[in-house]
């Protein structure tokens, strides 16, 4: 599941970063990886509040419920951290110019892929993971989540 969210967004910001001539030398390399919190974070975020949902819900009103925690938080975030680096976009340096446009991409594309794509993922696996728990354990198991919020508080 890790890959098939962290590789897209990567690969998408590779792509972008070479359509807008920037070329894949230490510099982008170097902030590409540094970037690569912020799309870990994302879809950590988004797959923590799903299979930390209420165990009674099926898939489909989890990514909802997940969702309407998570959304707006999510954007406001990346959007506060575009506006905090937008005024490196304006500075005439190649590496700033790397840096911004490479954390510019991760965050755009990251939120896209945590708020769309993740949920479409987790909404169709999970039927699988719980078929796989019936065979394991004989029974019908439904995915919960393994701590209680009374024990965490």
């Amino acid at each position: 599941m890790f890959l098939k969210i962290v590789f897209p967004i990567h690969l998408g910001v590779i792509g972008f970063l070479s359509f807008w001539n920037v070329k894949l030398d230490p510099i982008s390399m170097i902030t590409l990886i540094l970037a690569i919190g912020f799309s870990i974070e994302f879809s950590a975020h988004v797959t923590y509040g799903f299979v930390s949902g209420p165990a009674d819900l099926n898939p489909r009103e989890r990514c909802i419920d997940t969702l309407e925690k998570l959304a707006w938080p999510m954007v406001h975030g990346s959007m506060s951290t575009i506006l905090g680096v937008l005024v490196l976009a304006f500075i005439d340096s190649y590496m700033v110019r790397v840096f911004f446009k490479t954390i510019f991409l991760v965050l755009v594309i990251g939120v896209f892929h945590a708020l769309v794509i993740l949920p479409i993922l987790l909404h169709d696996t999970v039927p699988y993971g719980e078929q796989l728990a019936s065979k394991i354990y004989g029974h019908k198991q439904r995915i919960k989540n393994s701590f209680r919020r009374e024990e965490i508080e």
